[in-house]
């Protein structure tokens, strides 16, 4: 991708936007014909978010509601459910999620546990008491 960006005589700088990228080559010719290069090294901080915008069972109805800042949940299922597993979305695309694989439902109270990784490392556990 190439772009050229005319600017009048006196200019001494300049403004370019767009989609981040890990660096960026600039090459910047004189009136004279002088060519020079440029190489700009982007470095963005590591996302910390590790938050989930949806957690949505397969089966059974979460208590309380899904909220965004609520990690502890309890969830109501009928004694037919034998598989259970979990949608999830991320308030980061740079997050991973383990735990929420379908999985059988075991007899009695079980406790599953959705970890959500921010980029950065930092984690936030929810738990669902089944």
């Amino acid at each position: 991708m190439s772009y050229t960006v005319d600017v009048p005589v006196g200019t001494t700088s300049a403004t370019i936007m767009g989609t981040y990228s890990k660096d960026a080559t600039i090459t910047v010719t004189s009136e004279s014909g002088n060519v020079k290069t440029y190489t700009i090294i982007i470095n963005r901080e590591a996302s910390s978010d590790n938050y989930l915008t949806d957690l949505i069972p397969s089966v059974g109805t979460l208590e309380p509601s899904f909220s965004y800042y609520e990690t502890d949940y309890t969830l109501r299922l009928d004694s037919s459910a034998a598989l259970l597993s979990f949608e999830v979305g991320t308030s980061s695309q740079f997050a991973t999620v383990e735990g929420i694989d379908r999985m059988i439902v075991p007899d009695g109270e079980s406790t599953r546990k959705i970890v959500v990784t921010a980029e950065d490392g930092s984690t936030n556990i929810y738990t669902i008491t089944v």
